[in-house]
Order: structure tokens, then C-alpha cells, then sequence
């Protein structure tokens, strides 16, 4: 063959090759190998019906269908279409001319979002159905229409969407009409990042979305509507567009319902929750925003012409610590002004009256879409201003109890003053019953720039003074330089201070410093004090106990030195009242003791009015105590994590030893004594053993701890505490001699008590009144003498069954001896046995009451 024929002859196979190229692609091998190659790029698969390709006729998908994993449909649609030949596409570079997507069905499903390898963190369990849904697009991005229709289907519930779309040289026009959108989409697509907000569009819009938009425009200008209306708000916006601008034409007004759960989703963690649903009033205005505000680059100019007028109003807001009346907040910026103002006010609401709220802002306009949110929340300028603020409220919302009102008073008094620009400097005053701090002054060394996650910050707080009015003592000259280092996740302090005093003490000081390191879990630190307030120790670390326990002033020296959250603890206490003892060792957040922990306190009324009556309100009424109150805890098995966990607490042996101790006459102690007939004293004397505690999980065993009280009456009491679960198994145990002395039983054995089982909560104790009374009415019984007593108070006795073993006492001998019985004279009475009996029960109303 010469070279012509066969030139001639491969010229001829590639023009037929050519001409038959979109035959040849549409063939049912060529369609297995496309589909083969792109099912191995996707998690699923894609089958196709048929391809029909041509050069100068319209290109054609039949029934395409996406299977999942587990080769279920999970997306199809009947045909693509595209009336642009195969040679415009190849060689001419067209616009695809008029496409078409016809009747696309899907399911936005897990196993959707597999298929391409993005499966959903958040598994909705009523995904949103997509169906019929059609799609067509024509022309070029200059010269562009686009039309879409479908319908969606959620729990049982249908929507649909149009969209129509132009856009030409001469003018757009743009219509949307969205029934019933479901916003369970919304939802998934929130939680992509993050899972916990899943459930935060549902919160705020509720189930479906309503959207209406229409634009329209002429010779560069656009009129724009857009009206969102949802569950719980109505929104119509109505403005203009321009190549450089957005202007609104109208003020917005809404009105929003804010429910409980939607506060929930927004404020997660938060230790306060809104009790009921609460009105917001929202009115926008004003509102001129050159484009370029969007732009990286942004030049000052630009945002300098930026303006709007925002005001924000709630009637009433309820929480679990409070009410919040007449909320208003106000925003405005103006044209040819470099910031913008922000202002919050209201009144709190405690017991029917307000305490109102100030707090004023200036910002600076962001240079940059990136820095807008930081802007709003580093103020230029701030001003915070609250009067007479309740602490209830302050302790109803952290939780503490009344601790915030123990240590400040009933009320306090805050302003908050930035000096100069960026918040570089502030200023607080803080006034209130029992603490005064007239002015601290907090300086940060360099501007903050909130949009730099890693910047370096250090600074310093000073105060003149804080006064502690009660104790007429203050801390002067108070200074800390901390530094904060994102990098490294590090923070550092060093802090001095003089402490002073108007009375008999001399003047102290306190000085230490802190050292953590977050990435490492380290952390060293060092206080050391001398004759430092107690009250200051109270403001610190949120506890009243300090100056109870340890009195007005007080020494204190604390080291540690941790790596990995393991490593030493020292601390020593040293008051006028009282003094304690730490060595311990702290591993992975556990603190476990090297030596025993010693805690001795003298027993001051303060001491059993702000400390003990919290464990039992008969410390209430305490005066004093014969020798100090000491409480030490054995190193052997001691367990305490730093939460304070009590299900992971443990400690073999404890001993807390009272002493001799004297209580008013008054409250629970005059109330027993009365039932005892004892005599009428301002003061009682009650003599404790030492009491033997374990600890097992949260589980406090209570050895038996005996009493006399007024040298006559002897008592004890036994047994367990379950403290996560706040149960009590307690037994108290009423002696011969005391049952001898109020109701006048005698003839009991030795050794022998009357048990009265004590259960309940530690604020909700109950007692088995029915059994107690069968128990005493049997003890009366059988005192009264003669056969029917005896043979009655066998008969109770059997019918209440066989009492627990008494423990042995922990004490003994025990430190008051043997006591003998002092029968009080009666006069004689025609029934002896009924006498008894009532005063058996007056006896347990009085102690049951």
C-alpha cells in the first residue's frame, strides 16, 4: 500500500471516528466505563438509563439515579437537557444554551451526604423530602434566566418553592415565592461544624419558613421587597440597590417571641434559664451601607459613611434569678462619623422593686467584614452604671446560697468607666454594706485586636483601697500585673498589697503570684500574708466561713507546684480563732494528705451562727466552748477531687472533738429542755465525746458520739450519712437515766437505750412516729407496775419487734462516769399510768414537733 492510500485511509477512520464520536459515547461500554470511573470517586454509586449525545442535536441524561452505601435510592431525576450541540460545546465556546433538570426527587439524608463523602453530624430522624422539582437555565451570566420549582415535605407537611429569574443590560428582575420551607434544613446545616447547635433555627423560627422577594431594576437602580415570615416573627424589608449602596426605604418593625428554648439553644451552659416566653419590639431605620463595607480593604472614608438606626425594646423578662422590666437597647450610627453609639438600660425587679441599669458604649466602625462582630463587642468607649443592686440576686443566679450577701450586704453598687480609647484603661467604683472599693483602675499595655486569636496581652489592676466597714480594715495599694499568652496557653500574675487596720492590729501585707500553664496542665503558685483580712479572703474565693472560723485577721501561707495537675500543696492558716494544717499531694485533679489535716476554731457565736448551724441549726444558739473545737482527718485512704464530688470521696478516719460547750436557752434547746422539765437557765451546758467519722464514696459513717446535757440528761446519736444522694440513716439514742429523769421510767438495764431512727434528707428528716410511740408506750407500761402493765408492755414490745444492736460507746469511760437517778417528786395522782403516758407524749411531740 503507497503512503498515499494509507494516509488517505487513516484520514477516512478519523473523520469517521469524529462523526460517529457521540454514537460511539453513547453506547452502553462506553456509559459503564464513564459511570465506572466516577462511582470510584464518590462513596456511592450513579446509574444513568441512557446517554444520548450529539453533534448538532441536544445533549441527553435519561433517568439518573444516586444509590447509596446500602444501594438504596437516595436521589433521582427523569432527564438533563441541553439544547446546545456537542460541536458548540467543544469548539465554539457557547453558553449552554437552554438546560433543563426535570422531575428531581431527593432525600437530605445521611446517607445523601455519604454518597460524596460529607456524611451529616447530626442524624435527623424526619429527614426533608425534595420532589418534583424542576430547573431550568438559559443564556449567559450577562444575559441570564433562571426558573426553578419543586416541592418540599417534612413530617408530614408539603411546601414549595418558584424562583424566576432576569437579567439583562436593561434592568433584572428577580421573583421568589418559598411556602412552608422546612426549617429542619436550616437545622442540619447549623450543626455541621458544630452538633450542639442543632435545634437553634428550629428555636428561632419555628417548623417553616415563608419567603417572598421581588426585584426589579432600571438604569442602575433596583427596588427591593423581601418578607420573611415564620412561626414566630413577620419581617418586610423594602429598600434600594445600587452598583455601590443598599439604602432601606421604610423602617422594618417585627415583633419576636423569645421562648424558653430558644434562650436555651443560645445561651448553653448558662447556670440562669428564662422561666416564660418573653416580647421583643424590633424597629431598623436609617439604614444607608455602602457595599464596599463588605470588602476587605475597606478605606476609612467608606465606613465613615455608613448609618442606621437600631432600638430594641422588652416589656418584661423573667428568670430563675429574676425579672428584667423595660429593657430598651439603642444603636445609631451617623454619616461622616468614624463610630457608632450602643446603649442598654432596664430595671432589675427584686421583691417588687427596681433597681435600674445603665450601660453606654461607643465602638469603632469596622474597617472589615472580618472585624465587625469585634467591634460590637470591644467597645472604644463603655460606661456601665448599677444601683443598689439586691445580692439575692446575684446568690439566686451563681447558686451560692447567701453568700454574696454575707460578704457585701444586702445591696451593692457598680459603675464601670473606660478613661481612653480601645478600653485600654478603666475604672470601677464598687460600694456596698460591708465593702467599699472607691477606685480600681485596670490597664491593658497594648490596643486589643479581638480578630488576632494568638496576640500576647498583659496589663495591670491597681486600687487604692478596698474597705472592709465591719472590721474598719482595707487593703491598700493593691497592685497585680497579670499577662495572658494565647500561644502558649499561659497565664501570669504577680500581685502586692498592704493591709491596715483602724483598731489594735498592726498594719500587713500580702504578696504572691501564679503562674499556669493550660497546655501543660501546670500551674505554680505562691501567697504568702500577715495580718491580712479575712474579708478580703471572703471577696476572693466567694466563702463566708473565713472569719468565723478563723477570725478578723489572719496569716496565711500557700504553695504549690503542679505538672500535669500533679504535684504538692501546702497551706497553713493562722488566726486568732483558729488555725489549720494542709500537706497534701494533688494528682490529676485528686488531693490525697502526706500528714494528717489538724483544724482547730474556738467556739464563738459566729462561728455556730455562720458555719456549724448550716449542718445543724441547733448550733444556732452556741456561745462558746470550754477548749478549742478540733477536727483532724487521718492521711490513710484520704481521697478529695477538686470538684467536690462526694460520690468520689473518701477518708478512713476522721475525729471531730466538741468539748463542753454552752448554748443559749433559747430555739431547739429550750424546746427540748422544756420537755424535759429541766430547769429554767439562760445558758445549757452540753458535753460532747469525741465523734469518729469515715468516709466511703460519699458514704459518712457516724460512730456513736455521746452527750450529756446539763450534766442529767445523757443522749448519743449514730449512724450514716448518704451524701450525693443528700440521705439520711441517723439513730438517736435516749439513755435510762434521761427517760428516768422526763418521764419517770425506771427499771431499764444498763447499756440499754431508746432508739428513735431518723431518716430523710438533710432538711426533710422524718421519723416513724407510730413505732417511736408503741416503743415509749410499752417502756410506760411496764414502769407503771403490776401484771396488765407488764403484760402490756411485753405485748407492744413483741409487737414492735427486736430493736439494732446499740453500738458500744467510742468513748470510754466515758468523761462524765456513771450517772445516777434523781427521781423527780410527783405529786400522787388516781392514775399513775395515764400521768406517764401524757408526759410520754408531750416528750415526743416536744423532740418530733
Amino acid at each position: 500500500m503507497s503512503i498515499k492510500k494509507a494516509c488517505a485511509l487513516l484520514v477516512a477512520s478519523i473523520v469517521m471516528i469524529v462523526f460517529f464520536l457521540p454514537s460511539i459515547l453513547s453506547t452502553n461500554w462506553v456509559k459503564e466505563k464513564l459511570l465506572s470511573s466516577v462511582n470510584r470517586s464518590i462513596k456511592g454509586s450513579v446509574q444513568v438509563e441512557a446517554i444520548n449525545l450529539s453533534w448538532f442535536g441536544p445533549q441527553i441524561l435519561e433517568n439518573v439515579r444516586l444509590l447509596g452505601s446500602d444501594e438504596s435510592v437516595v436521589a433521582s431525576l427523569r432527564s438533563i437537557s441541553s439544547d446546545t450541540s456537542l460541536f458548540s460545546l467543544m469548539f465554539q465556546r457557547s453558553s449552554l444554551g437552554d438546560t433543563q433538570i426535570k422531575e428531581l426527587n431527593a432525600e437530605l439524608s445521611d446517607s445523601l451526604m455519604k454518597s460524596f463523602g460529607l456524611p451529616l453530624r447530626v442524624k435527623s430522624s424526619h429527614p426533608v423530602k425534595l420532589f418534583d422539582s424542576d430547573f431550568f437555565f438559559s443564556g449567559s451570566p450577562s444575559d441570564l434566566k433562571l426558573t426553578a420549582s419543586g416541592n418540599t415535605a417534612h413530617q408530614g407537611k408539603q411546601g414549595s418553592f418558584s424562583l424566576n429569574c432576569d437579567v439583562s443590560s436593561s434592568g433584572n428582575t428577580v421573583k421568589a415565592n418559598v411556602i412552608d420551607f422546612p426549617v429542619e434544613i436550616l437545622d442540619v446545616l447549623a450543626a455541621a461544624n458544630d452538633p450542639e447547635r442543632y435545634g437553634m433555627m428550629s428555636a428561632l423560627l419555628g417548623d417553616t419558613l415563608n419567603v417572598k422577594i421581588n426585584e426589579t431594576s432600571e438604569s442602575g437602580t433596583s427596588d427591593l421587597s423581601v418578607h420573611l415570615q415564620a412561626d414566630l416573627f413577620n419581617i418586610v424589608l423594602n429598600g434600594k440597590l445600587t452598583s455601590e449602596r443598599f439604602t432601606l426605604s421604610s423602617p422594618v418593625n417585627t415583633h419576636l417571641v423569645i421562648t424558653p428554648a430558644i434562650m436555651e439553644q443560645l445561651m448553653k451552659g448558662s447556670s440562669s434559664q428564662l422561666v416564660k416566653p418573653i416580647n421583643v419590639d424590633i424597629e431598623l431605620k436609617d439604614v444607608d451601607i455602602p457595599f464596599d463595607f463588605f470588602r476587605n480593604g475597606l478605606s476609612r472614608d467608606a465606613a465613615r459613611n455608613a448609618s442606621f438606626e437600631l432600638s430594641v425594646k422588652i416589656p418584661q423578662a423573667e428568670w430563675q434569678m429574676g425579672a428584667v422590666e423595660n429593657i430598651q437597647l439603642l444603636a445609631s450610627a451617623l454619616k461622616g462619623h468614624s463610630s457608632f453609639d450602643v446603649s442598654v438600660s432596664g430595671s432589675l425587679k427584686q421583691e417588687n422593686k427596681l433597681f435600674p441599669f445603665v450601660m453606654k458604649s461607643l465602638h469603632q466602625k469596622p474597617l472589615t467584614e472580618e472585624l465587625l462582630l469585634a467591634t460590637i463587642v470591644q467597645p472604644k468607649e463603655l460606661s456601665f452604671t448599677l444601683n443598689n443592686l439586691k445580692t439575692k440576686t446575684l446568690d439566686a443566679y451563681f447558686g451560692t446560697g447567701n453568700h454574696w450577701q454575707q460578704i457585701f450586704g444586702n445591696a451593692i453598687s457598680l459603675q464601670v468607666q473606660s478613661s481612653d480609647s480601645d478600653l485600654q484603661t478603666m475604672k470601677m467604683l464598687l460600694q456596698s454594706e460591708k465593702i467599699n472599693v472607691p477606685n480600681v483602675v485596670l490597664k491593658i499595655d497594648q490596643p486589643l485586636q479581638l480578630e488576632t486569636q494568638r496576640q500576647l496581652i498583659s496589663g495591670s489592676i491597681y486600687s487604692d483601697a478596698i474597705l472592709f466597714q465591719k472590721q474598719k480594715s482595707s487593703l491598700e495599694s493593691l497592685k497585680i500585673k497579670w499577662k495572658l499568652d494565647p500561644a502558649k496557653k499561659s497565664i501570669e500574675a504577680n500581685f502586692t498589697g498592704k493591709s491596715a487596720f483602724a483598731g489594735s492590729y498592726a498594719n500587713g501585707l500580702i504578696e504572691g503570684s501564679l503562674f499556669v500553664d493550660l497546655g501543660k496542665e501546670a500551674l505554680k503558685t505562691t501567697l504568702e500574708g500577715k495580718r491580712v483580712p479575712a474579708p478580703l479572703l471572703s471577696l476572693i474565693t466567694g466563702r463566708k466561713e473565713w472569719e468565723p472560723v478563723f477570725g478578723p485577721v489572719l496569716d496565711l501561707n500557700l504553695k504549690a507546684d503542679m505538672k500535669g495537675l500533679t504535684g504538692p500543696v501546702k497551706a497553713e492558716v493562722d488566726g486568732a480563732n483558729g488555725r489549720l494544717e494542709l500537706d497534701g499531694q494533688l494528682t490529676k485533679g485528686v488531693v490525697t494528705l502526706n500528714s494528717p489535716l489538724r483544724l482547730s476554731t474556738h467556739a464563738t457565736q459566729e462561728l455556730g451562727k455562720d458555719v456549724l448551724s448550716d449542718f445543724a441549726p441547733v448550733f444556732g444558739e452556741l456561745i462558746s466552748a470550754e477548749s478549742s473545737i478540733n477536727l483532724t482527718i487521718d492521711p490513710d485512704r484520704f481521697s478529695m477531687p477538686l470538684s467536690m464530688n462526694f460520690s468520689e470521696m473518701h477518708f478512713k478516719r476522721a475525729v471531730l472533738d466538741l468539748g463542753k460547750m454552752t448554748f443559749r436557752n433559747r430555739g431547739d434547746v429550750h424546746r427540748l429542755l422544756d420537755v424535759l422539765k429541766a430547769d429554767s437557765i439562760d445558758q445549757v451546758e452540753v458535753w460532747a465525746t469525741p465523734m469518729y467519722l469515715e468516709m466511703d464514696a460519699g458514704l459518712l459513717r457516724i460512730y456513736r458520739m455521746d452527750m450529756l446535757v446539763m450534766n442529767r440528761y445523757p443522749i448519743a446519736a449514730w449512724g450514716q450519712i448518704h451524701l450525693p444522694n443528700d440521705k439520711v440513716d441517723m439513730v438517736l439514742g435516749i439513755s435510762p437515766v434521761a427517760l428516768a429523769q422526763s418521764l419517770g421510767v425506771t427499771g431499764l438495764p444498763k447499756g440499754y437505750m431508746l432508739q428513735i431512727p431518723i431518716k430523710g434528707s438533710s432538711s426533710n428528716t422524718k421519723i416513724n412516729s407510730a413505732k417511736v410511740m408503741s416503743r415509749i408506750g410499752a417502756l410506760v407500761a411496764q414502769s407503771s407496775g403490776g401484771p396488765e402493765g407488764f403484760v402490756l408492755g411485753t405485748v407492744l414490745d413483741l409487737a414492735n419487734g427486736k430493736e439494732p444492736k446499740i453500738p458500744p460507746p467510742t468513748t470510754n469511760p466515758l468523761p462524765w462516769g456513771d450517772l445516777t437517778v434523781e427521781m423527780p417528786q410527783k405529786k400522787s395522782s388516781s392514775s399513775p399510768v395515764n400521768e406517764i403516758k401524757n408526759q410520754a407524749t408531750k416528750f415526743f411531740k416536744g423532740i418530733f414537733r
